[in-house]
């Protein structure tokens, strides 16, 4: 057997249930929702286990080979590498399924989306000889765990299915088991079993699970246990919805010592002290602005916004704080409220009792939100910025206007709060002002964030786009061509996959060139941001800003000024209230006029920001406040 199953040997204890953690998840991320199960499970007196596969093949086949499939799927999507690596092992597929040209063609690929990513098109780096000998690993290594489950049986096995990616080993795995034992209830769940119809695809496979968990499932994964256990009725459905959201209050934290204990136990101590860096934590469900207007391409299902109480939940980070006070905790939650920093300094002023923490989030249109973030000890955040064009962000139903995104950037960036943002193209209508303006705004931004993804709206299960298609202008509606190659002839391709094109009008599709160019510059910024800088300091009584960008040839420039034209240069404005002092900076690329407002693209450490941007709540508070030393 493979020393590399049997090393797990002991990790396997027996108990109420196991649920697998398959391939396709990323090893280094704490996979929140097997592990909210097991503590809710716990709750009610059962024993549930979490199985690591994802740990155990990525020790199979090097960290290092496993993390570089797992990074096509941001870089490369349409290689649907996972699903290949699997597809023999799931269906009978030949090795890689077929054709394999579709591995490094990604017009046909997407019916024709070539220019897809120009920015970060990073196919996985494998011949085709060297894919068919991992696929070939993979193969071996399904019987292998298949052997070392048969030695520790549970009687209730579940897949753990986060990404459509996971299908594939997840099918592998379960379909082996109720082979080896057919006495084992298996089921499935997760993300990919959202109410967006695709158990009915699923159900089109030769799948042998008894019972697909739909949506949240908390509650239905304890009536599976129930009735295994005999305290309930055995369900009579083969899919079972959950009814309603559940409240998230009393939700039990998760076993984090669990996870950690496994990840060291395959891959050993240094990769979690050193590879996992950020934990995973749940204050809310649901989309707040979703609830009010949703993103036409967001695939976010759909569900009333609850969260739990700040007391909760700042009682949970503190916990976490105490036990892993290096790790960065990020929240899992789609989107926080605005208040959400004000309640948490509310109740812990001190933030050294917090840990340093991470979000999703809209927006902040004020100095003050990120301000609340810096305070909380906010060192990351995925804001939904997608363009800088107001048009373009009306067409996808942001609720923000471009102006509020450089400011939001800007601001983040002077805290040091690292971003991942991206810039979306190809909208049904879109037209070439919404783009070509990036041509020269781009070089003005050297010095912040650059963008991770600069990359095509996808068309997504579940989006507007897709659900609304035809009222959004998008007509012939079809599955990548891609996954064809990875499912049997007979399957539900429509309902099974995740990803679709279809046929609009569209300045951006129709102007590839001019996507290649604007990616190009955006590249250049990615290239040069670790040299670019435009900073203001204080020098004496007045002030000095530092300019080194793609606007000076990277070349350092500095404007000595006084603390009259700092404020002036460093506040938003509207264009109404713009006097010489804002002319000037705009002259010399410190700012930009973008929706009728002067922008300020100068950075500043916090404490000066406060001091000199007028927009901040204090200056219009007529309080006094001078930056710290």
């Amino acid at each position: 057997m493979n020393n590399h199953v049997s090393n797990y040997e002991h990790t396997l204890g027996g108990g109420d249930a196991l649920l697998l953690i398959l391939p396709g998840n990323a090893v280094e991320h704490m996979p929140l929702g097997p592990y909210l199960l097991q503590a809710v499970a716990k709750q009610q007196g059962y024993k549930v286990d979490v199985w690591h596969l994802d740990a155990l093949l990525a020790k199979n086949l090097g960290p290092e080979v496993y993390q570089l499939i797992q990074n096509s799927q941001s870089n490369a999507y349409f290689q649907l590498l996972w699903a290949r690596l699997f597809a023999r092992s799931a269906f009978g597929l030949p090795a890689l399924g077929h054709d394999h040209h579709l591995l490094w063609d990604q017009e046909q690929a997407t019916h024709g989306l070539v220019h897809a990513n120009v920015y970060n098109d990073q196919m996985a780096p494998f011949t085709e000889t060297q894919l068919l000998t991992l696929e070939a690993q993979c193969y071996t290594w399904v019987q292998d765990v298949l052997a070392e489950y048969v030695m520790n049986p549970y009687p209730v096995v579940g897949a753990a299915i986060g990404y459509e990616c996971q299908l594939h080993a997840g099918i592998s795995i379960l379909n082996g088991i109720k082979a080896k034992d057919p006495t084992v209830t298996t089921i499935m769940g997760g993300g990919y079993f959202d109410d967006y119809g695709r158990e009915e695809g699923v159900l089109s496979l030769p799948i042998e699970v008894d019972h697909l968990l739909v949506g949240e499932a908390e509650d239905t994964f304890i009536q599976i246990l129930d009735a295994v256990s005999g305290k309930a009725k055995p369900p009579t459905e083969r899919v079972i919805r959950h009814t309603e959201g559940r409240s998230l209050k009393g939700l039990p934290l998760a076993d984090y010592d669990a996870y950690a204990n496994q990840i060291t136990t395959i891959l050993g101590k240094e990769y979690f002290d050193t590879q996992v860096q950020v934990l995973w934590y749940e204050s809310n469900r649901g989309c707040w602005w979703g609830d009010k207007s949703r993103c036409t391409f967001c695939s976010i299902p759909e569900a009333i916004f609850r969260r739990k109480d700040t007391k909760q939940v700042v009682a949970d980070l503190q916990e976490i704080q105490k036990k892993y006070p290096d790790k960065v905790v990020l929240f899992a939650d789609n989107i926080i409220v605005d208040e959400f920093t004000d309640e948490v300094l509310a109740l812990a002023p001190d933030s050294n009792t917090l840990p340093k923490v991470g979000f999703q989030l809209k927006v902040g249109k004020t100095l003050d939100y990120v301000t609340g973030l810096h305070r909380i000890n906010t060192r990351w955040a995925l804001p939904g910025v997608e363009s800088f064009s107001t048009s373009l962000l009306k067409r996808m139903k942001k609720g923000t206007k471009g102006k509020d995104n450089l400011y939001f950037l800007r601001n983040a960036c002077s805290y040091g709060i690292a971003l991942q943002y991206h810039l979306l193209w190809g909208f049904p209508g879109d037209i070439q002002q919404e783009y070509d303006y990036l041509l020269e705004l781009a070089p003005k931004l050297s010095h912040l964030q650059p963008v991770a993804f600069f990359t095509y709206a996808l068309i997504g299960r579940g989006s507007p786009l897709f659900e609304h298609a035809e009222s959004l202008g998008v007509q012939d509606k079809q599955a990548w061509q891609a996954y064809h190659a990875v499912y049997p002839t007979d399957a539900d391709i429509f309902r099974l996959t995740h990803y679709f094109k279809g046929v609009f009008t569209s300045a951006a599709y129709e102007q590839p060139e001019l996507i290649a160019a604007i990616g190009k510059v955006l590249q250049d910024w990615k290239d040069h941001y670790h040299k670019s800088y435009l900073q203001i300091k204080p020098l004496g009584t007045e002030y000095v800003i530092h300019d080194c960008r793609a606007t000076t040839n990277y070349l350092p420039v500095h404007h000595p000024i006084d603390e009259v034209r700092a404020k002036k240069v460093m506040t938003l404005a509207h264009h109404d209230t713009m006097d010489v002092h804002q002319q000037w900076a705009l002259q010399r690329n410190l700012g930009v006029v973008m929706d009728d407002y002067y922008v300020p693209l100068v950075t500043a450490e916090g404490p000066l920001l406060e001091h000199l941007d007028h927009h901040a709540s204090w200056h219009q508070q007529g309080q006094p406040m001078m930056p710290t030393a």
